[in-house]
């Protein structure tokens, strides 16, 4: 292995996951010190799996699919009925996502092979993961035992593999990405809809003329038929019975609400959450510290940034993907009732397309500044995104930490709380 790809592949990895386990894991798990009542009902739902056969979907906690809750289950077989267990997976997810976000913008322009990855890639894929190691958004959920980590884990892997199809046609890579994709189904909700991205990415391929008509039908089926396979178990479920937590949450579901109430509360749902970037955030206190926009204003200049650059390239079809992944993202937010949001919970899937935001943001700075400007250029770049960190962690440490008494309230022994609920 060469020096520059001992920088690449370990040096830059390594510190990547310094960082963000030092984020995540800083006062872990006793910030936040008590848990939420969904942790106790999660953990009481995780150890209702024990001694059973494999089930799809559970009707407790307010009904969820039970891939993720396995793991929690895991956990705890490991550690035992703890704080630390239910909330270590999330953390673990968290922590992995940081590698998978460089991965996946360190490769997002490579073809087959990827030994040699340009200095300008490898810079601006490490930069827009220091910023995804210190987002509060995201390292706030990874914090507690909820899922989101989770499902991104799941969708940025299933999207690198289908990335990697793009760029060397090895159909393995569909395989892959289909198998991710339908897990991706199997946990939270909003991953349901996941699976039209790499099937978005086969047919942009496709249309572009990278693929002949013959290895698109084979890349096709192949993700049609994997996909299905891993999500038929909780489609028999649902064969049978309804889907509990959509029926609660969604107006679409709702007799007493005609086409004008529905009409009326998508709309409302579009300003609220178009709002949370960056005018006024989630409200809820586990979510958010309360009203604050979900980017600071730095990270909402280089996410504007990015919109505005990938409006004039909106043919690209990385541009294309990604916007696509955006508006996925918070169709979940637009079709709960109005008084759900704005919700950076049931919108964390935005993420990964915020990033790539952020990531032409910082490719057209590279290539607009002269090379003798270029290692200045960074230095700049990285002390304004250790501002921006330390606006992250402050926000987090010192003022989301002070409502968090009344966001979490549930005692730190969790055992004591299964014992009376079980």
């Amino acid at each position: 292995m060469t020096k520059a790809n001992k920088i690449t592949y370990i040096f830059i990895p390594l510190l990547l996951l310094l960082i963000g386990g030092l984020v995540i894991f800083t006062f872990f798990p006793n910030i936040p010190e008590k848990m939420d009542k969904d942790e106790v009902e999660f953990a009481k739902l995780a150890l209702s799996l024990n001694h059973q056969s494999y089930i799809p979907y559970s009707s407790l906690a307010t009904g969820h699919a039970t891939l993720y809750f396995y793991v929690i289950n895991f956990s705890m077989k490991i550690f035992g009925v703890t704080t630390f267990a239910l909330r270590l997976p999330s953390a673990l997810f968290g922590l992995l996502n940081v590698i998978l976000i460089y991965f996946l913008f360190l490769w997002i322009e490579a073809k087959d092979k990827i030994n040699s990855i340009p200095v300008r890639q490898v810079i601006v894929a490490g930069l827009v993961a220091l910023i995804f190691a210190v987002f509060r958004w995201h390292f706030n959920f990874a914090r507690f035992g909820y899922e989101g980590t989770f499902l991104i884990s799941l969708e940025l892997l299933s999207l690198i593999f289908a990335m990697r199809f793009k760029g060397s046609h090895n159909l393995l890579f569909i395989f892959i990405s289909a198998l991710f994709a339908g897990l991706a189904f199997n946990s939270y909700t909003p991953g349901r809809v996941f699976a039209l991205i790499p099937i978005l990415i086969i047919t942009i391929e496709w249309i572009k003329k990278s693929l002949n008509l013959n290895m698109f039908m084979k890349a096709y089926l192949l993700f049609i038929i994997i996909f299905f396979v891993v999500i038929t178990p909780l489609m028999t479920h649902f064969s049978q019975h309804n889907d509990i937590r959509i029926n609660q949450l969604s107006y679409l579901s709702n007799p007493e609400f005609d086409i004008g109430d529905k009409i009326s509360s998508f709309n409302v749902n579009v300003i609220k959450t178009v709002r949370m970037f960056q005018i006024e955030g989630d409200k809820n206190g586990r979510h958010n510290y309360p009203g604050k926009p979900m980017l600071n204003p730095i990270l909402s200049l280089l996410f504007f940034s990015g919109i505005i650059i990938s409006i004039v390239n909106f043919k690209k079809s990385n541009t294309i993907l990604f916007t696509s992944i955006f508006l996925i993202s918070i169709i979940p937010a637009l079709f709960t009732y109005t008084d759900e949001n704005p919700n950076s919970l049931r919108t964390i899937t935005s993420i990964i397309p915020i990033m790539y935001f952020f990531y032409l943001t910082f490719e057209y700075i590279y290539q607009k500044i002269k090379v003798k400007l270029q290692y200045l250029t960074i230095i700049i770049i990285i002390f304004v995104m250790l501002i921006s960190s330390i606006i992250e962690l402050r926000t987090y440490f010192v003022f989301q930490k002070s409502i968090f008494h009344d966001a979490f309230q549930k005692q730190d022994i969790l055992i004591d709380y299964i014992k009376v609920i079980k």
